[in-house]
C-alpha cells in the first residue's frame, strides 16, 4: 500500500521525477483497449506537463476512495481500487475503478503496471 500512496503522493505533486519514482520500468497502462508501454523513465518523465493535462481544470488532489489486495504471487500483489478527484473545496469531481501490479524489483515495491478506462468513467476532461 506504501507504492500505491507513493504513486498518488507524486500524482498529486504535479512533478513528473516524484511521480515516475512510484512506478517501476518498463511500465505498462491498459486504458480501455489501448495499451501504452513505457521502457523508461526517461521517456515517461519527457510527457511531463501532459501527464497532467488530461485532468479537470478544477482537480485539486486525488485520494483513495477504495483498495485492496485482490491476489500475492511472490513479488507480485494485485491491488483493486476506486481514486477520487478532488477540487480545491473537498468536492468529488471523478472518480475511476483500477487495478494495479504492484511489484518488488532490486528490493523496492513500486507499480509495474496498471489499467482502467477512466474516459469512461468520467475521469478525463473531453477535448
Amino acid at each position: 500500500m506504501e507504492a500505491l500512496d507513493a504513486f498518488l503522493a507524486g500524482f498529486n505533486s504535479r512533478d513528473s521525477e516524484t511521480f515516475a519514482a512510484a512506478l517501476h520500468f518498463p511500465h505498462v497502462i491498459l486504458d480501455g483497449s489501448r495499451i501504452i508501454q513505457f521502457e523508461a523513465k526517461e521517456d515517461y518523465v519527457a510527457r511531463d506537463s501532459a501527464l497532467w493535462g488530461s485532468v479537470q481544470d478544477n482537480w485539486a488532489r486525488t485520494v483513495w476512495d477504495d483498495r485492496r489486495i485482490v491476489q500475492r504471487l511472490g513479488d507480485t500483489v494485485h491491488v483493486a481500487g476506486r481514486w477520487a478527484r478532488l477540487d480545491a473545496a473537498g468536492n468529488v469531481i471523478a472518480k475511476a475503478d483500477v487495478l494495479y501490479t504492484v511489484t518488488r524489483k532490486d528490493g523496492r515495491w513500486a507499480i509495474f503496471a496498471r489499467s482502467g478506462n477512466r474516459r469512461a468513467q468520467g475521469a478525463l476532461r473531453e477535448p
